[in-house]
């Protein structure tokens, strides 16, 4: 079965970002379930403010990603070697990446206070040589979560801002240091003894 496909035309903005919900800046519609998607415009923000999708296959090739609140469902990540792109969780958002295929990506990852980014597992080896940001509780928000399954590697570094952030590394290998305060990192045995090299943690922190 071949998915609707639709690119990121970034037509018509709101406040600097271009909002997923808006037809205009789509070649072919307002993504749905089971669309293929590609993200390509260079230095340009898009925001999914469509609340609970699922999509077949997200091509994150320039530019950012914000999620809004609700719950992203992808079913392929696909991330372009060496192309600097953000994905980031807004407070009450949830993103599920249940496959990646790339090689090396310079992808940063951020999930903020209220916000979750859970990469299942690679279907081939990928390198995330960007940071990954963590921010801490906020109000009534806990931190963000930020998860790791088996074939990834992590070779920049990995920031907490404030209390609450947690990491999760499962079977995850790399050499990227990590940095924060009062953040929570959890290690399961099956990860790579060099992942990560340091961990320096201040206040309440946890590892």
């Amino acid at each position: 079965m071949t998915q609707p496909l639709t690119d990121l035309a970034a037509v018509q903005a709101n406040n600097g970002e271009y909002d997923w919900s808006v037809a205009a800046n789509w070649s072919n519609g307002v993504p749905q379930d089971d669309f293929a998607v590609t993200l390509n415009v260079s230095n340009q923000v898009s925001l999914d403010d469509l609340g609970n999708l699922t999509l077949a296959e997200l091509d994150l090739e320039a530019g950012d990603a914000i999620i809004g609140p609700g719950t992203l469902t992808i079913d392929a990540l696909y991330l372009i070697a060496n192309n600097s792109t953000t994905i980031s969780a807004a407070s009450g958002a949830s993103i599920n990446i249940l496959a990646t295929q790339s090689t090396s990506a310079a992808v940063s990852v951020i999930a903020q206070a209220g916000g979750a980014v859970t990469f299942e597992a690679a279907a081939s080896a990928t390198a995330i040589n960007a940071p990954i940001l963590i921010d801490g509780a906020s109000g009534n928000l806990a931190g963000g979560v930020v998860t790791f399954g088996a074939g990834y590697t992590i070779y920049r570094y990995v920031a907490f801002a404030g209390a609450g952030a947690t990491l999760n590394l499962n079977a995850t290998s790399g050499t990227a240091p990590i940095y924060g305060s009062d953040g929570v990192v959890n290690l399961t045995s099956a990860t790579s003894p060099t992942s990560p090299t340091s961990i320096y943690l201040s206040g309440g922190g946890d590892a």
